[in-house]
């Protein structure tokens, strides 16, 4: 058995101890093919919600969501509370599943994928509902409503795919679960403080009307 960084070491990764090459092979193996599994995932999620974005959700987007009037009420007249309800909110509605797969014996990879269809499916019907109501303008509305926080979504996705296959242990284990718990920090403070308020500038700014 060999060492991390010690002579003729085949470590994967510095804070794991492999055994050998085989086995650091069949890691990279799981991961490229648990990565194919992972985007099939969400892009069925994402065919499945442009079905029902232009057919059966068309109908609820005046009642819910930005195109709602108590959506535009709520950005003019937000406060501080609302604001830290918000955040603690997106902190257990995002943060419990991902913890959970994290967590769990068995079945993560599966829960993960399942997880990928349900945001794939998601976004796919905000946008296609966007489109299909305000046309090009509805790009950039449905761009806005994806930042900033969804950057900061995406890169704590891409972290916990990572950790699926090598698992949070070994000398860092504090250090990255601290580390993603950081960045669902910054994902849902963004998106409960900052979010609102570009949204706002850019429904004030484009008509929301068809074209």
């Amino acid at each position: 058995m060999s060492l991390p960084g010690g002579k003729g070491s085949n470590t994967f990764d510095p804070n794991i101890i492999y055994i050998n090459k085989k086995e650091r092979r069949i890691v990279l193996g799981e991961r490229i093919s648990g990565r194919g599994k992972n985007a099939a995932a969400f892009m069925v999620g994402m065919l499945l919600g442009t079905w029902f974005g232009n057919g059966s959700a068309l109908d609820l987007v005046y009642e819910i969501g930005i195109f709602s009037s108590e959506y535009f009420t709520w950005l003019q007249q937000r406060n501080p509370e609302d604001l830290r309800n918000i955040f603690l909110f997106l902190m257990l509605f995002r943060g419990l599943p991902l913890v959970f797969i994290l967590v769990i014996p068995r079945g993560k990879a599966i829960l993960f994928r399942v997880l990928l269809f349900l945001y794939g499916f998601s976004v796919s019907v905000v946008g296609s509902v966007t489109l299909l109501l305000l046309g090009l303008r509805g790009a950039l509305v449905f761009l806005t409503m994806l930042f900033p926080h969804g950057v900061f979504y995406v890169i704590l996705l891409y972290q916990i795919e990572k950790e699926l296959y090598v698992g949070i242990r070994g000398k860092w284990m504090i250090q990255r679960w601290l580390f993603l718990l950081s960045l669902l920090i910054f994902a849902a403070a963004s998106e409960a403080c900052l979010h609102p308020q570009i949204m706002k500038w850019v429904l004030n700014t484009i008509p929301m009307s068809g074209s």
